[in-house]
């Protein structure tokens, strides 16, 4: 059930076409709605008692990492549930990594050692990469077997041998009712297409650059400033080696001034640069939106991959530049830990305020004020998913890329995970208009971002180890000396052996990464899972049914299949084309695919069954979505 709100009479008595003409295809309904003034908003209903209900349960397990995905698939859909779903899953692993954190924290307080010189921190680095390795593959397995267990499982669309390919399923993305191009012959299929050159997309994203290019640099000069402030950039010895040294803002930071690095007030200029960021973040993402629309992509897909990555770059480098400054260029592995603990926990009390103690304040304030709300929670806030995914991928990075330096950030990320999990129910339960819902199987770029952070902390943490730190000075003094004044420096003739060690320990750990990756499978131990998955495409144990062989993960066949065929005669289920199974899959629609042999590679997508005759090498494919 959907509604629609705040039609103007003016825009109800106007007359606009349903078809475009410089398209000549019909418009989205939706966005011909909204861009023309019909409607002000579109969106499901609220089931009130429903939602509650799955609120109350979220609480009555106060002590658990596990919400109630069942109910919360059932309710808002597979797009809503596997985000908490990945939540409470990071969770659980975030308390396994939470031990060693706890542990190494604890003996470098007991041996009152430093983060610089504890001989027991680069062993949680490791610990942490393997630990990363295990929950991206676990991970898979789970995503696999919820895309199962809810129907969206989603696999290639190309099955069989090169010479004898079997498409399954070639759903085209939707396209962008905003794409725009002139009408041509399309060379393929001889119809009318809407083009767009692909050098002038090209040429945009030149001019995209050069804006994410500026805007980034505005981030950077504001990163500089913050940490002058903060007293990070000192040169001793070497001033060249400092050229954002600038010491009339470094001054605020001497003992007695008003950023005294040994006083709270030396929290100000980090919540300072903490606003900054959420501020230039909020400003790009407009920025953001205006050149992916600039740059005229004529699916969805394509569109919001474009946005998402620009958003992503920038960020992320927002977040992190800060930090790779301290840890590779200055190389102090102390203020890289202080900047880490100022900054992790700034951002844990931002979001604590903002998605905790706000929306509470805002539900209770709009308990009060009812009256003027709109009737089907049509004024609500919609949900954005990048925005929750990126703060959990930036958090995940604070305990990844510097485990070395900040190990009890996974117990601080643990908490924060917790939290999450609970505000988050409450805010979609109180405060967001229930969303569209999406049948996704996966939680798309995230997933692969999350490799990428796990396969480059490998990196990071070895240059911690080796460069940033006195770790490694720890158990080869041989190959440093220090100075008078403390500082650790390269013996010499020695360098290109740290160098070789380093960078021998990052690619034992990433053949180790891959070893592990490769012995684990994606697949979930579950029968049914398996002939969906498998890799070879050899089908475990398929249902034999009048003569077919049955592989499918449509609920309704596979609860009961020879109920469901005997519906059909015997006959009909031998005919060369048997439809007569459609309209019990709840189908919308079906298509005929080519012939496979009886020796080809049988795969299944979700609700789609199919039924190959023992006597027949024909296939029929029926799409039960």
């Amino acid at each position: 059930m959907f509604q629609g709100v705040m039609v103007s009479n003016e825009a109800m008595q106007q007359d606009f076409p349903l078809v475009s003409d410089e398209q000549h295809r019909p418009t989205n309904l939706r966005y011909f709605l909204q861009s023309n003034g019909l409607v002000d908003t579109i969106s499901p209903v609220h089931m009130h008692d429903k939602k509650e209900r799955i609120f109350r349960e979220a609480i009555k397990t106060f002590f658990q990492m596990t919400p109630p995905l069942e109910d919360i698939e059932d309710y808002y859909g597979p797009s809503i549930a596997i985000y908490f779903a990945f939540l409470s899953f990071l969770g659980g692993w975030l308390a396994i990594l939470s031990i060693p954190g706890i542990l190494v924290f604890v003996f470098r307080q007991l041996r009152n050692d430093t983060i610089d010189t504890d001989e027991y921190t680069p062993f949680y680095g490791l610990f942490c990469f393997i630990w990363g390795i295990l929950l991206c593959r676990f991970w898979e397995r789970q995503e696999n077997l919820l895309a199962y267990k809810w129907g969206t499982m989603v696999l290639p669309q190309t099955l069989g041998n090169a010479e004898n390919t079997f498409v399954i399923d070639n759903r085209e993305s939707r396209q962008r009712p905003q794409f725009r191009g002139w009408v041509r012959i399309s060379p393929v299929t001889f119809q009318e297409e809407v083009y767009y050159p692909s050098y002038k997309r090209k040429l945009k994203y030149i001019v995209s650059a050069a804006v994410t290019l500026f805007m980034l640099s505005i981030a950077f000069f504001m990163m500089i400033l913050s940490l002058n402030l903060q007293g990070y950039i000192r040169p001793k010895h070497a001033w060249t080696r400092h050229p954002f040294h600038f010491r009339t803002l470094a001054a605020f930071a001497d003992e007695g001034s008003i950023f005294d690095a040994n006083s709270l007030n030396a929290y100000i200029p980090v919540v300072l640069h903490a606003t900054c960021i959420y501020s230039l973040n909020h400003a790009y993402r407009q920025v953001a939106t205006w050149l992916t629309e600039f740059e005229n992509h004529k699916t969805e897909d394509a569109f919001q991959s474009s946005l998402n990555f620009k958003r992503f770059l920038f960020e992320f480098f927002d977040c992190f530049i800060a930090l790779f400054y301290l840890a590779f260029y200055e190389r102090d592995v102390e203020r890289l830990r202080m900047e880490l603990v100022a900054v992790f926990n700034v951002d844990a009390l931002r979001r604590l305020g903002t998605e905790v103690i706000l929306p509470f304040a805002m539900n209770r304030w709009g308990q009060e004020t009812s009256s003027l709300d709109i009737p089907g929670g049509s004024n609500l806030n919609v949900f954005e998913p990048f925005d929750v995914y990126m703060e959990t991928l930036i958090q995940f990075g604070y305990v990844t890329l510097f485990a070395s330096a900040y190990p009890m950030a996974s117990v601080a990320m643990c908490v924060s995970v917790w939290i999450e999990i609970r505000s988050g129910l409450f805010r979609f339960t109180k405060l967001y208009q229930k969303p569209l819902g999406e049948r996704i199987s996966s939680i798309g770029m995230w997933k692969d971002l999350l490799k990428s952070m796990v396969w480059f902390s490998c990196l990071t943490n070895c240059l911690l180890f080796g460069f940033t730190s006195d770790q490694m000075l720890q158990y080869l003094p041989s190959l440093f000396e220090q100075t008078e004044d403390g500082e650790t420096l390269l013996a010499e003739g020695k360098g290109r052996l740290v160098v070789l060690l380093v960078f021998g320990l990052e690619r034992v750990l990433i053949f180790t990464g891959l070893i592990l990756s490769r012995m684990i499978s994606d697949i979930p131990d579950s029968p049914w899972v398996n002939v969906t998955l498998s890799r070879n495409g050899t089908p475990l144990e398929p249902a034999v049914v009048n003569g077919f062989v049955i592989h499918t993960t449509s609920r309704i066949l596979r609860q009961n299949p020879h109920q469901l065929l005997r519906q059909r005669s015997e006959a009909k289920m031998q005919e060369r084309n048997p439809w007569g199974l459609v309209d019990e899959c709840r189908g919308l629609n079906f298509k005929r695919t080519s012939s496979i042999s009886d020796q080809s590679k049988s795969f299944v997508i979700p609700r789609l069954a199919f039924l190959q005759s023992h006597t027949s090498s024909q296939t029929l494919a029926m799409n039960c979505s």
